[in-house]
């Protein structure tokens, strides 16, 4: 069973966004992070739970990660379909969306941020 990071990143990936140049898993590469003409994804593990306890052992996990969005400066998409469009990808692979916070500015690079939490049960 591969890591719930590489679970995600592989579903992101997959689906061929062009809108995204970078997809990273644990940490935006040091050449990438002042970058501010990219739009990069960012995705961490946030929780991974057994669950699903019977005859004295867990049969499943329960995984989240946080899927993180830096807008380049200049965009020239509208963010929020393509934000849609991943919501509703994860969502048909079977992912849930617990949470998603609103833009903010990251405060190193000014950039717009959005960021997802995503939850799946994976069983054993």
């Amino acid at each position: 069973m591969p890591l719930p990071t590489t679970e995600a990143y592989d579903l992101i990936n997959s689906a061929e966004y062009k809108q995204l140049d970078g997809i990273f898993t644990t940490n935006i590469p040091e050449k990438y992070r002042k970058h501010t003409d990219r739009t990069d994804c960012l995705i961490t593990e946030v929780d991974s739970i057994p669950d699903d306890y019977g005859n004295n052992d867990f049969n499943s996990l329960d995984n989240t990660v946080e899927v993180q969005i830096f807008y380049k400066k200049e965009m020239d998409f509208a963010p929020e379909i393509f934000e849609l469009e991943l919501m509703r990808l994860f969502q048909r692979k079977y992912w849930h969306i617990d949470q998603t916070k609103p833009h903010v500015l990251d405060p190193d690079t000014n950039q717009i941020t959005k960021t997802f939490y995503f939850s799946k049960t994976n069983y054993l």
